[in-house]
């Protein structure tokens, strides 16, 4: 394992202590304890190990690349959502940024498959 893996695995489990502090805290934000612990699936797939193993059984294109960026946009987009959430009841204010809309995510995940599709296609 890479320094990187090790770094992959420091990092997955501060996310875990963090998230299991939170839920022992009481009344977690849901969205934001999801977001994280899905974080934990793109940790864990870019280990050189794991993902060695992995990428060949499903068919060795990648797909555990893909998987990982679409976990990533996933929880991106919830946590902006989940600190909006927070900033609008601090601020007894009800308005939701441009970039807070649905089409962001979707626009990230067309682009991200299409760039999927785009570079698959060109490996022989």
């Amino acid at each position: 394992m890479t320094i990187a893996d090790w770094g992959s695995v420091v990092i997955a489990a501060v996310i875990l202590v963090n998230s299991s502090l939170r839920f022992a805290k009481g009344a977690p934000n849901v969205r934001l304890l999801c977001a994280s612990l899905a974080m934990i699936i793109p940790l864990m797939g870019s280990i050189s190990v794991i993902f060695d193993w992995a990428d060949p059984l499903v068919g060795g294109r990648s797909y555990i690349n893909l998987l990982t960026h679409l976990i990533m946009i996933y929880s991106e987009w919830s946590v902006a959502r989940a600190t909006d959430e927070t900033l609008q009841a601090i601020a007894h204010k009800r308005h939701r940024p441009l970039l807070l809309r649905g089409w962001v995510p979707l626009v990230a995940l067309v682009g991200t498959v299409a760039t999927f599709l785009w570079l698959s296609c060109k490996r022989p």
